[in-house]
């Protein structure tokens, strides 16, 4: 769509609101509505010229999709994000940068940091992440060496996309700890060695 001018405070006024999508028009980035129907479920502003994450959304207890990709988003990724009820979260496409400082233990499934300015090494606590299924942090600036998670059956990481970072280092071969993996893909990186025989105990990775 076309739509222009400030994202508008009228929304504040729908009370039935479960799901919004106005994602891909032409808004100035302002944020004028203070809140929304606290029990909104979906809320999808991709593509909005946003320059902050609105402070709303922090009271959105129950919001379990939000989608802020492809806009001009700057700072840290803050951690009340994790708290909250969300399972799908997509910041792609933006200006985020400092280190991700852990990442969240459960509920998320879905997480796409892609084409940020994120930096620092990939958190320990991905090894704690029991419900991540993609984790999609290409395209940034993470640096240091994957960390060795240990075994566990709780892990259900399906793909994890670190293409086009720094990351240096061996591949650890507790990796292969991740037995649902799909997807493994470390292009442009900084790895170096040779492939853990461990490696063959994957049962799904294409």
């Amino acid at each position: 769509n076309l739509l222009s001018g400030s994202i508008p405070i009228l929304l504040s006024k729908l009370a039935s609101l479960i799901s919004l999508d106005i994602s891909y028009n032409n808004f100035s980035g302002v944020v004028k509505t203070t809140t929304l129907n606290p029990d909104i479920l979906d809320l999808r502003l991709a593509s909005c010229k946003i320059i902050k994450i609105p402070h709303f959304i922090k009271s959105l207890e129950k919001l379990q999709y939000l989608d802020l990709s492809n806009n001009q988003i700057v700072g840290e990724v803050p951690q009340w994000l994790w708290k909250g009820s969300l399972s799908e979260l997509n910041l792609s496409y933006n200006y985020f940068n400092g280190g991700l400082q852990h990442l969240p233990e459960n509920r998320l499934i879905f997480l796409d940091l892609q084409h940020n300015k994120l930096k620092g090494s990939l958190p320990a606590s991905i090894c704690n992440s029991s419900s991540l299924y993609v984790l999609n942090l290409s395209h940034n600036n993470l640096s240091g060496v994957l960390p060795a998670c240990p075994r566990s059956s709780n892990y259900s990481l399906s793909v994890l996309d670190l293409r086009m970072n720094r990351i240096r280092g061996s591949l650890p071969s507790s990796l292969s700890n991740f037995r649902e993996l799909k997807s493994l893909n470390l292009y442009g990186n900084e790895v170096e060695g040779t492939i853990p025989l461990s490696f063959a105990k994957f049962d799904h990775l294409e």
